[in-house]
């Protein structure tokens, strides 16, 4: 029993061996007989594939062997991988140096394990034969049709004249225009096919040898239209689909007439003065098109301009500020293509301006404007140009509007004014404005050149002050048109005596004459009469003017320095012979050695103080009277600052109270004494003792005192300029 069930076991593997070789035997076969195809880049990775674990059963593999072409002519392997009595991982490999080198490798643990190639030359294109032997199986062998593909060198395009096409731009051409773009493939293997794009769709995969290196295909454009313009065509060649293809765009430019032109805002009315932005659309050019702006035949500078390349409309902007003097003139927009000259658009305006009136006023033709007298009758006439119409008329004279008033003889019919029996005092700016929707528009001013006899001019100074020996200026200013007076001048003495001025003591100029007189006695203060006359007749009312004496106001007197410091003096004055004089108190402060004004101060009483002064240093101090009638004489004061040291030292020398006390009467006496004696002195001098003072001075021409001391003399105060300060006598 036991022998029997060995032997049925025993026949039951060779059963299962015999079938499974059967089996190993049927897929040896079917492998052995096919044959893959795979394509490669030149420079690229080739993978071909041997599948080392494809037996049905299992079987230890023993090694991988290489060739190519026929294996049985050329026994000699490329590449080896050993695998004999070792583990997979542990396989020795090996690569013919002169064909494949470093660039080939066997990965062993891909599914299906990979003869991988790198860096494909077209010689490695062929026949590639996989063996594998097995432990206990008979060897298996793989076919792999190994093809290397060339890609195109490049790609050129060429127009219809066979030139070059160097640039990614085609034209400008017009509508209706047709060309050709052929594109030519050079180089590659196997042959590129060439197509043509258009965005993603193909318009054109027709392509034909055209040498044993080139491969073109002519894409064929005709009557392009508005819609070509922009469209971008691709050429593409391609001879491997694991490669991208090379491409090459060309982009159709266009050029567009313009369509038509469109001013916009036609119906408005504009207003003179103000400023409107207008705009004209020129639609349909490409490029934009030169717009240009008229005024009837006068071209205009335009403004910005804007253009939108998605519908061809460029817009230009015309900043425009109209007058009344282009109402109904016609505003014209034109586009012109730059290209085609003679392809011009147009669009027109015919203005309708509203504006305020205008007014010219004028003379009355019997009135010569020039010779216009008192007395005369003046008509004046308004003319107006208006739109819309005016709806009423205003006259004005000096801004003020005027009335039919037949008492004042002013008359006034619509567009005419008239005056009768005209005077001087109507030599203002006469007006007439217009009243019209957009406003009120006023004339040009006429002011009415009106000629009269001289006349005294009011206002002026009548009553001149002087002193005996003074050389006085005395103006006379008359009124009158025209101006080129003729001048008389005369004098009326007390007694009665009239005498004409002789002409070289005149100064005349116009309507203004000035004469200068000195009087040499106090009883040669006369009268002044002054008349005129020009071509209209002769002055009715003389001028009139008085010269009088001059009482000059007396000197400071009982001036002393009541206070004195290092760097300040206080000075004060008796004002025993000035009081209530209207006039000012003037001290001048002078260095004692340089004679240098230092200091003038001004006051309305006779007490000054004077800072910021050197101190320990001698000044001389001038203090005299200035009102509007003159200057008085002045009054000399020396005094000095004290030092320092002196002020300090003698802070303890003070004496006692009741010394002080003693000192100070005795002071008081002795100025008392002084005040009286001088009272006297002054009260007892003669009128003529103001001309000398007891320092030697003289009065010069002018009246004003100076001092003999040569140093001071460019620094004095000039007393006639300080004159001007005072109101004068009338």
């Amino acid at each position: 029993m036991w022998s029997f069930t060995v032997f049925i076991l025993i026949n039951i593997v060779c059963l299962c061996n015999l079938i499974g070789n059967v089996r190993a035997e049927d897929f040896r076969a079917e492998v052995e007989h096919s044959t893959v195809s795979l394509q490669f880049e030149k420079g690229g990775v080739a993978n071909i594939p041997c599948n080392i674990s494809l037996l049905p059963l299992r079987d230890q593999v023993q090694a991988v062997i290489w060739y190519k072409g026929n294996a049985q002519h050329n026994p000699i392997p490329l590449y080896t991988f050993d695998v004999r009595d070792k583990a997979l991982e542990d396989g020795e490999h090996w690569s013919d140096n002169k064909i494949l080198g470093t660039r080939a490798s066997f990965r062993y643990q891909d599914e299906p394990a990979k003869l991988v190639i790198s860096n494909l030359k077209e010689t490695d294109a062929g026949i590639y034969y996989c063996r594998i032997d097995f432990k206990s199986n008979p060897t298996l062998n793989f076919q792999v049709n190994v093809t290397v593909s060339v890609p195109p060198d490049k790609i050129i395009l060429v127009d219809d004249t066979g030139e070059y096409v160097d640039k990614y731009v085609l034209g400008p051409y017009s509508e209706g225009d047709s060309f050709n773009i052929t594109c030519i493939a050079l180089g590659g293997r196997p042959k590129p096919n060439v197509t043509w794009w258009k965005e993603n769709v193909i318009v054109d995969n027709v392509s034909e040898i055209a040498t044993r290196k080139r491969v073109k295909n002519t894409l064929h454009l005709y009557n392009l239209t508005r819609e070509n313009a922009h469209t971008t065509y691709t050429c593409q060649v391609s001879n491997n689909r694991n490669a991208p293809p090379l491409t090459s765009s060309i982009t159709i430019d266009m050029y567009f007439q313009p369509l038509r032109a469109k001013l916009w805002g036609k119906q408005h009315i504009l207003s003179a003065g103000n400023t409107y932005e207008i705009s004209c659309e020129i639609i349909g050019s490409r490029p934009r098109p030169i717009i240009s702006w008229w005024l009837d035949n006068i071209q205009l500078n335009s403004g910005k301009e804007l253009s939108n390349s998605v519908n061809y409309t460029s817009t230009s902007f015309l900043t425009f500020k109209p007058s009344m003097d282009q109402h109904k003139k016609i505003i014209t927009c034109k586009g012109t293509h730059p290209i085609f000259l003679n392809s011009t658009v147009e669009d027109t305006w015919k203005l309708n301006i509203y504006y305020k009136p205008f007014n010219v006023l004028t003379f009355d033709q019997a009135i010569d404007k020039n010779n216009v007298r008192e007395g005369m009758d003046v008509m004046l006439h308004c003319n107006v140009k208006a739109n819309p119409m005016i709806y009423t008329i205003n006259w004005q004279y000096n801004g003020e509007t005027i009335y039919n008033n037949l008492l004042a003889d002013t008359i006034i019919n619509n567009q005419t004014l008239l005056i009768k029996n005209i005077s001087r005092v109507k030599h203002g700016n006469f007006t007439c404005t217009g009243t019209n929707l957009e406003g009120i528009g006023e004339s040009n001013p006429i002011q009415l050149d009106i000629k009269y006899a001289p006349q005294c001019r009011p206002g002026q100074t009548k009553i001149y002050r002087t002193a005996l020996h003074n050389r006085v200026e005395i103006r006379c200013e008359l009124e009158a048109n025209p101006k080129d007076v003729e001048f008389t001048w005369r004098f009326k003495y007390n007694d009665g005596n009239v005498v004409n001025l002789p002409e070289n003591f005149i100064t005349s100029e116009s309507t203004s004459s000035t004469i200068y007189y000195s009087p040499s006695s106090e009883d040669d203060f006369p009268t002044l009469i002054c008349s005129g006359k020009n071509r209209i007749g002769e002055t009715e009312d003389m001028c009139i003017f008085h010269l009088l004496p001059l009482d000059l106001p007396e000197a400071p007197s009982n001036c002393k320095v009541t206070k004195q410091t290092e760097s300040s003096l206080h000075v004060e004055c008796i004002d025993e012979f000035n009081r209530g004089i209207r006039g000012e108190f003037i001290m001048e402060v002078y260095d004692a050695q340089t004679g240098k004004l230092v200091r003038n101060v001004t006051s309305k009483d006779p007490t000054f103080v004077v800072g910021e002064l050197e101190s320990g240093i001698g000044f001389d101090v001038d203090l005299y009277v200035l009102t509007k009638d003159g200057k008085s004489l002045v009054t000399h004061l020396p005094t000095f600052t004290l030092t320092n040291d002196y002020f300090n030292a003698n802070l303890a020398l003070l004496p006692s109270t009741t010394t002080l006390l003693g000192m100070l009467v005795g002071i008081v006496g002795v100025l008392i004494l002084l005040a009286v004696i001088i009272v006297v002195t002054i009260r007892s001098r003669a009128p003529k003792s103001q001309n000398t003072s007891e320092d030697n001075g003289f009065r010069d021409s002018s009246g004003r005192y100076m001092s003999m001391r040569s140093n001071k003399l460019s620094s004095k105060t000039n007393s006639n300029d300080s004159c001007d300060s005072f109101d004068t006598e009338t």
